[in-house]
C-alpha cells in the first residue's frame, strides 16, 4: 500500500512538472514570434539606461539626453604629421585615401563640415544686424567713418565667410563671431583643415557623425576596422604621421573587445575544468548535458520573455541575470548525486525524494532575487525578472528531464569514492560541536564588526572598465591641439522665461571671467557671447537707425566708397532676435539653448573645467538658476543609486527568506540556516574592504552568494537528522563547479567582471567551508550512508 502511494506521488510530481514545462514552452514560442515580428530584440550598452533618469521633463534631463546622444555618435581622427615637401608631393594621394575612406563607409558615418553650419548662423545675424551695437561704444562719427574706410582697404580685416563690408561695415558681427568660434592658426591640406601648433607638428582634423548608434557593438567593430584600414593606407604616404582616435566609440569598442577576450579565455578554461569534473565524478556526460541544458533553457526563457516585457535590455542585465541563473547547476548536482547513489530508483523516485528541499531552495532564491524588483529602478527590476524567470525555467527543465530518467544501472566513476570518504568524515567533530558552534558565532560577530569598520564604497565608472593606454594618450596629445569645449560638462542657467535667463547669463559674465583667471576653466561661451539682451538690442537698433540714414556715418562712408545708395540697407522696424531663434539657426548654436515644458535654459560650454573647484564656486553663488551639469558625475550617481538600492534590498532579501524559513521550520533552525550565507557575505565584504572599496558589482555577486548559501543550507537541514554523504558531495561539487565557472572571472582585466568573480570566489569558498563544518558536527554517520555507498558499488 505504501509503495503504491509513493508511486502515485512520484507520478503526480512528474505529471505536474511536465504540464507546467509544456505550458511555459508554448508561452516562449509565442513570445519568440511576437518579438521577431515586432523587432523587440533590443540590447543597450548605455550606462545611462541603467537608471530611470527621464521621469521628469527638466532642462537638465533634456541636455543630458541630447548631449549624450550627440557625444556618443561623434568621433574625430587627428592626423599629426609634419607637412614637409614630401607630404605636399603626396597631397593628392592622401586626399584620395581619405575620400575613399569616407565614400566606402558612407552608410556608417558622414563627414562633418563645420563651415556648412556657419553659413545659416551668419545669415541669421545679418537679418538682425541692426540689433548689434559697436563694441567700441561712444565712437564719434569721424571714428566710425575712418574704421569703415580702413576695413574697405583691408586694414585689420579678417574675413568671416558671408560677411562683407556692405552687410557688416563696422565689423560688429565679425567681432562677435570671432569671440564665439574657435580660431586656431590653420591651413588647408588635402582639402581638410590642418591646425598649426607651435609645440607639435600640424594636425589634420577629420570630424565625423555616426549614422547609427556609437554604442552598437557591430557598429563599433566595423568602425574600428575602417579606421585601421585608413591608418594602413596613410602609413606609406605619411611615414611620420600619428593617427589619434578621439570619441567614446573607440573606448567602448576596446572595453567590449577586452571583455570578450577575457571571457572567451576564462570560459574555455572553466568549461574544460567543469567537463573534466563532471566526467570524473559521474563517468558519463548525462549530468553535464542536463546541467548545460537547464542553464541554456533558463537563459533562453528569461531572454525571450524579458525582451517581450521590457522595451530594451541592458547588457549588464544579461551578464548578471545569467550568473544568478547559475544557481540551477546545484539542483542538477543534487539530483544526479542521489540518482547515482541509489541505482535502484528511477528518475521519478529520485526527484520525488528531494522534491521538498529542491522546491524550497528554488523558492528561497526566487524570493531573494525578487526583492530587486522593489527598487523602483528598471535595471534592477529587469535583473530580478530575468533571474527569477530563468531560474524557474531551469528548475522545470531539470524536473522534466529527471522524471524521464530510467534506473542508473551503471555506477558513477569517482562519486562513490568521494561519498565513501565523506561518510567517514561526517560526525568526526560531533564531540566538539559546542566549541565549533561558539567559534562560528564569534566569527560571525567578528566579520560583522570588521565589515562595518572597513566598509567603503566606490562608484567611479572609469574604474570599472579596462581602459586603453593608447586611447588615453591620444586624448592627452589631441587636447593641446584641438582645445574644444568639453562635451560632457557645462553650466546650465534655467528659468521660466527667455528674458530672465538672458539677464542671468549677463550677470554671470564677471564670475566666469574670474573663474577663467583663477584657472577653474580655460574658456567659455554661451548664446550671450553672440546675442545681446533684449533692451540692448533695442538700444542698438535705435542708434544704428541714425547711422544708416543719409547723413549718418555708415551711409555716407559706404556711398563715398562707390556703393550705390540703394544697396545700403536701412533699418526698417525693430525685430527682436530671441535666443531660441538664434539657437535653432545652426548646428553651432543648437546645443546652447534647451527648452523643456515651461522651462528654458542656456548652456554655458566650458573648456578644461576643474569639476571639483568649479562645482564649489557655483555652490557659493547659492543661485537655484545656476547648475553645474557633469555627465561623468551623473554616471557615478547612477552606479551609486544602483548600489544603494541593491545593498538595501539584499538586507530585505535576507529578512524575507528568514521569515520563510521560520514559517517552514518553525524553530531557531531558521536563524542557523540564514547565518550561513550571511556570515559568508559579511566575511567576503570584510576581506574585500580591507584591500579596496565595494561597488555595485560586488553587491550583485553577493546575491549569488546568498542563492548558493541558501541552497547549501536547505540540503544541510534536509539531512540534519540523517546525514547523507550524497548531499555533502553535491554541495562540494557545486562549490567546485561554481568556482570554476564564476571564480575564474576574478582573473579578468575588466575590473567590474574581476570584482564579480573575486566576490563569488570568496563567498562560495566560505559557504562550502561552513557547510562542511556542519556536516562534521552531525551527531553520527548513519548506516544509510554506508548502505548507499555499498549499493552504488554493486
Amino acid at each position: 500500500m505504501k509503495l503504491s502511494l509513493a508511486y502515485s506521488n512520484h507520478r503526480q510530481y512528474a505529471a505536474g512538472v511536465r504540464v507546467i514545462f509544456a505550458l511555459l514552452s508554448l508561452l516562449i514560442g509565442a513570445a519568440v514570434v511576437d518579438n521577431t515580428v515586432h523587432h523587440k530584440w533590443r540590447i543597450s550598452a548605455d550606462m545611462a539606461h541603467m537608471i530611470d533618469t527621464n521621469t521628469s521633463d527638466s532642462v537638465v534631463t533634456r541636455w543630458n539626453t541630447e548631449s549624450a546622444r550627440q557625444f556618443e555618435n561623434q568621433f574625430v581622427l587627428v592626423i599629426n604629421t609634419p607637412l614637409d615637401d614630401a607630404a605636399y608631393n603626396r597631397e593628392e594621394a592622401i586626399e584620395t585615401a581619405i575620400d575613399t575612406f569616407e565614400a566606402t563607409h558612407e552608410t556608417l558615418f558622414v563627414a562633418v563640415d563645420h563651415s556648412e553650419s556657419l553659413s545659416p548662423l551668419v545669415d541669421k545675424l545679418i537679418q538682425h544686424r541692426f540689433n548689434f551695437a559697436d563694441i567700441q561704444a561712444g565712437r564719434s562719427a569721424e571714428d566710425v567713418a575712418a574704421s569703415i574706410i580702413a576695413r574697405a582697404y583691408g586694414a585689420g580685416f579678417e574675413g568671416v565667410p558671408g560677411l562683407s563690408l556692405l552687410n557688416d561695415p563696422q565689423g560688429i558681427l565679425q567681432a562677435r563671431l570671432t569671440d564665439f568660434l574657435p580660431h586656431p592658426q590653420a591651413d588647408v591640406f588635402a582639402n581638410r583643415i590642418a591646425i598649426i601648433n607651435d609645440n607639435t607638428s600640424p594636425s589634420l582634423l577629420l570630424s565625423y557623425q555616426i549614422l547609427g548608434s556609437g554604442l552598437d557593438l557591430a557598429t563599433q567593430a566595423t568602425l574600428v576596422d575602417a579606421v585601421d584600414q585608413l591608418e594602413s593606407a596613410l602609413a606609406p604616404l605619411l611615414p611620420e604621421a600619428q593617427l589619434w582616435r578621439l570619441g567614446p566609440v573607440f573606448h567602448a569598442q576596446f572595453a567590449a573587445a577586452s571583455m570578450k577576450s577575457d571571457l572567451s579565455v576564462i570560459a574555455t578554461g572553466s568549461t574544460l575544468g567543469i567537463l573534466i569534473l563532471f566526467l570524473a565524478m559521474f563517468g558519463r556526460p548525462q549530468a553535464l548535458l542536463v546541467s548545460i541544458g537547464s542553464i541554456t533553457f533558463g537563459f533562453a526563457t528569461a531572454f525571450t520573455l524579458c525582451n517581450w516585457l521590457f522595451a530594451q535590455l541592458h547588457f549588464i542585465v544579461l551578464v548578471f541575470g545569467a550568473s544568478l541563473i547559475g544557481v540551477c547547476v546545484d539542483f542538477s548536482l543534487h539530483v544526479f548525486a542521489r540518482y547515482y547513489q541509489t541505482p535502484e530508483d528511477d528518475g521519478k523516485q529520485v526527484f520525488s525524494a528531494i522534491f521538498s528541499p529542491l522546491l524550497l531552495s528554488l523558492a528561497s532564491s526566487v524570493l531573494g532575487y525578487l526583492c530587486l524588483s522593489f527598487s523602483g529602478l528598471s535595471s534592477l527590476q529587469q535583473i530580478a525578472v530575468f533571474s527569477c524567470l530563468g531560474l524557474s525555467a531551469a528548475w522545470l527543465f531539470l524536473g522534466t528531464i529527471a522524471c524521464s530518467l530510467p534506473r542508473a544501472y551503471k555506477p558513477a566513476l569517482l562519486l562513490p569514492s568521494l561519498t565513501r570518504y565523506l561518510s567517514k568524515a561526517i560526525g568526526k567533530g560531533a564531540k566538539k560541536r559546542p566549541l565549533i558552534n561558539s567559534a562560528l558565532l564569534a566569527g560571525l560577530i567578528a566579520v560583522a564588526a570588521a565589515s562595518a569598520s572597513l566598509y567603503s564604497t566606490s562608484d567611479n565608472p572609469r574604474l570599472m572598465y579596462h581602459a586603453s593606454p593608447k586611447l588615453i594618450n591620444d586624448l592627452k596629445h589631441a587636447a593641446s591641439v584641438i582645445q574644444e569645449f568639453d562635451p560632457s560638462r557645462a553650466i546650465l542657467v534655467s528659468g521660466h522665461s527667455e528674458d530672465a535667463v538672458m539677464k542671468k547669463l549677463a550677470a554671470l559674465q564677471m564670475p566666469l571671467e574670474q573663474w577663467r583667471a583663477d584657472g577653474l576653466i580655460a574658456g567659455f561661451r554661451s548664446i550671450h557671447t553672440l546675442l545681446p539682451l533684449a533692451q540692448e538690442q533695442r538700444a542698438a537698433f535705435d542708434h544704428n537707425n541714425g547711422l544708416y540714414q543719409p547723413g549718418g556715418a555708415v551711409y555716407d562712408s559706404l556711398t563715398s566708397l562707390g556703393y550705390p545708395a540703394a544697396s545700403v540697407a536701412k533699418a526698417s522696424e525693430f525685430r527682436l532676435l530671441t535666443p531660441s531663434a538664434l539657437a535653432g539657426a545652426s548646428a553651432l548654436t543648437q546645443n546652447l539653448w534647451v527648452e523643456a515644458g515651461d522651462e528654458v535654459a542656456a548652456i554655458i560650454e566650458l573648456k578644461s573645467p576643474d569639476s571639483r573647484k568649479l562645482q564649489a564656486a557655483i555652490s557659493e553663488l547659492n543661485d537655484p538658476m545656476v547648475v553645474f551639469a557633469d555627465r561623468a558625475a551623473d554616471l557615478t550617481h547612477i552606479l551609486a543609486t544602483i548600489r544603494h538600492k541593491a545593498q538595501s534590498l539584499l538586507v530585505v532579501a535576507y529578512l524575507m527568506i528568514l521569515a520563510m524559513f521560520v514559517i517552514h521550520y518553525r524553530s531557531l533552525v531558521a536563524l542557523q540556516l540564514i547565518a550561513i550565507p550571511l556570515g559568508s557575505s559579511l566575511a567576503t565584504v570584510a576581506i574585500i574592504s580591507a584591500f579596496g572599496a565595494i561597488n555595485a558589482f560586488h553587491i550583485f555577486a553577493l546575491y549569488l552568494v546568498l542563492g548558493l548559501g541558501i541552497d547549501y543550507a536547505v540540503f544541510l537541514q534536509a539531512s540534519r537528522y540523517n546525514p547523507d554523504a550524497s548531499s555533502l558531495a553535491a554541495i562540494l561539487l557545486s562549490a567546485l563547479t561554481s568556482l570554476l565557472s564564476f571564480g575564474l572571472l576574478g582573473l579578468s582585466q575588466t575590473p567590474m567582471i574581476g570584482d564579480f568573480g573575486i566576490t563569488l570566489s570568496l563567498g562560495i569558498a566560505i559557504n562550502a567551508a561552513v557547510i562542511f563544518l556542519h556536516f562534521l558536527m552531525s551527531p553520527c554517520a548513519t548506516t544509510n550512508n554506508n548502505q548507499s555507498v555499498h549499493k552504488s558499488n554493486g
